[in-house]
Parts: structure tokens; C-alpha cells; sequence
């Protein structure tokens, strides 16, 4: 079990924008990419809880995150619709977004952090508030893109365990492709 598993930002509700570190001022680009990052974070845990999901998420604002990512998502999603009740879960598990299967229950309950570039991406560390933890590593880790004038997510790493979203889907894929080919062969 993992624990520690935006179009326009003016689409979002901009529902303030503190963060638990400075945005870094003297980079510009690195303090929108953390604006976007938390604009986000806060517009989606409040939906996450009062019961809308990421697929929700996905579906309502499907312009802030990158092509690949959406269509791995749907993928995984489609998957699982389509699985019987004897397949069990087929696709993801815990959230994607915020890397748990277990979240906090504030809107407010996750922080960004600091960010820093990675060629053309920005890495921007997201962490929940909610536990008693004596490290500091993120719960998650967005990896943003400009797109024209705005940002886009193109994947979520997961500190805790070296990986990130879009190996998980990709992962995910490959293990039901290989489950149904081994139903065929028998």
C-alpha cells in the first residue's frame, strides 16, 4: 500500500497561494510554475474531498496536464471500467496526484515547496501536512511544462519510492497485457 503516494490557471478558483517555502523570487519562471502547481493542489484536494476523484479532475480540466499523461490515465481508467469482478483492481490504486492512498482532509493540508529546473521541466515538491513526520521528503513531486502561456503537468514522481506516475501506468499496462495474453493461451 502506498502512503506516500492546470489550460489557463485561471481556470482554477485561485483559492490563495501560500506556500510553506518562498516561491524562488528571483526566478520568475520558477515562482509561476509553483503558483500553478499550488493553485492546483488546493483547487483539487478541496474537490478530492468532498468525494470528486482524479478522474473527475482529469475529465474537468483535462487541458492542465500533457497529452501522454491524459492518455495513459484514460487508459488505466478504461481498464478498470472494463475489468471483471473476479480481475480485482487493474489500474491504479491510490491517487495519482497526490501519491497515497490515504490524503489529507483540509484543503490546505498540502504544501508546495521548492522547485527547482530540470532541462525544459520544472520539478516542484509537494508535501502533506497532515502527519507527524520526522523527514522531509515530498509526498510527491509535480513535473511541470510551459505550454505557450501557461503550465502543464506531465508527470508526478513519487519520492518515496524512486518511480513516478506515467512508469506506474506503463507498468500497469504491460501487466495486464500480459495477464490477457496468458488467458488466451490456456
Amino acid at each position: 500500500m502506498r502512503l506516500a503516494r492546470c489550460a489557463q490557471v485561471a481556470a482554477l478558483p485561485l483559492l490563495g497561494l501560500a506556500c510553506y517555502s518562498a516561491p524562488q523570487a528571483s526566478d520568475p519562471e520558477l515562482a509561476s510554475a509553483t503558483q500553478f502547481v499550488q493553485s492546483f493542489y488546493r483547487w483539487y484536494v478541496a474537490g478530492t474531498n468532498k468525494g470528486s476523484g482524479w478522474q473527475d479532475a482529469l475529465r474537468d480540466s483535462t487541458a492542465l496536464f500533457a497529452p501522454a499523461l491524459v492518455t495513459a490515465l484514460r487508459a488505466d481508467e478504461a481498464a478498470q471500467r472494463q475489468a471483471k469482478p473476479s480481475d480485482g483492481i487493474v489500474g491504479l490504486d491510490w491517487d495519482p496526484f497526490l501519491a497515497a492512498q490515504d490524503i489529507c482532509d483540509s484543503a490546505d493540508a498540502y504544501a508546495v515547496g521548492s522547485a527547482r529546473r530540470r532541462g525544459q521541466d520544472v520539478l516542484v515538491n509537494v508535501r502533506g501536512k497532515c502527519w507527524q513526520r520526522k523527514d522531509t521528503l515530498p509526498d510527491v513531486v509535480a513535473d511541470v511544462r510551459r505550454r505557450g502561456p501557461s503550465w502543464v503537468f506531465v508527470n508526478f514522481l513519487h519520492a518515496a519510492d524512486s518511480s513516478d506516475l506515467l512508469k506506474d501506468l506503463d507498468d500497469l499496462r504491460r501487466e495486464r497485457a500480459a495477464s490477457q495474453h496468458g488467458q488466451r493461451a490456456k
